[in-house]
């Protein structure tokens, strides 16, 4: 009203009125943002994952510190489901005897201890499910180990198919948590390590076919290293020593 009093005193035309009011007010935004204090936005944390062999966590370049393993096991659960699990889900593995009072606490106390580890929003909750964020920067060896051999799986030429074999090869550390001694990680193990050996005879078999055959026995070799039952492995190698004409070798195998 005093706005208004003010301009008709002036004489100000009424019809203007509109414009002038928003040109004060696109003022008085520009000085509070000129007079609001810069929030630093904290970086995202970068993890980089390990399961293959030695389990290891690393944030920001440093190894995560466990309090207690059992918060590092239901990382790696968790990351084995990026659907995610209900905390009942997770209790049926990890405290199969607990009620569900008692559940509540317990699960709660190694939550605490895991985010504590990490940072507080390395596992989210929503819509009644825990998962792992993996909307933040992350690299794990699995996804990675996995993602190219399915790309291998695809229509490629022989090259192509080797180099991506190769690649994920050299990844393959060991088997998956070594160190864990549980059911939920012996399934996983197992799916993962007949994954490695079935890519190691695929990648024998393009050396082979490559006419590389001191690579294809390398790997065969390897191959019954690993698991001196498969058949396949002692058929293919006998075939590579005849090739390279070492029929002493093929008949001793």
């Amino acid at each position: 009203q005093r706005l208004l009093r003010f301009a008709v005193d002036r004489g100000v035309r009424m019809d203007i009125l509109p414009d002038v009011l928003q040109r004060i007010e696109a003022h008085k935004a520009r000085l509070e943002e000129r007079n609001m204090p810069v929030v630093q936005s904290a970086p995202e944390p970068t993890l980089r994952i390990q399961a293959l062999g030695h389990p290891q966590v690393e944030l920001d370049g440093e190894a995560v510190k466990w309090p207690v393993t059992t918060s590092r096991d239901i990382y790696y659960y968790l990351l084995q489901y990026p659907q995610g699990l209900r905390k009942e889900q997770i209790g049926d593995v990890f405290w199969p005897d607990h009620d569900p009072e008692r559940l509540e606490g317990v699960f709660r106390s190694y939550l605490y201890r895991l985010r504590r580890a990490m940072f507080s929003k390395s596992v989210l909750y929503e819509d009644g499910l825990y998962r792992c964020n993996r909307e933040i920067d992350y690299w794990y060896d699995i996804e990675v180990w996995e993602g190219l051999l399915d790309e291998a799986r695809k229509p490629a030429s022989p090259e192509v198919k080797i180099s991506l074999h190769e690649e994920a090869l050299a990844l393959y550390r060991g088997d998956y948590l070594e160190e864990v001694y549980a059911d939920w990680s012996d399934l996983e193990r197992q799916r993962l390590r007949e994954r490695y050996l079935l890519a190691l005879e695929t990648l024998a078999g393009l050396h082979a076919e490559r006419r590389k055959l001191e690579r294809a026995v390398e790997l065969y070799q390897g191959l019954l290293n690993q698991d001196s039952y498969r058949e396949v492995g002692h058929r293919e190698l006998m075939r590579c020593y005849f090739r390279q004409g070492n029929r002493a070798a093929a008949i001793k195998q």
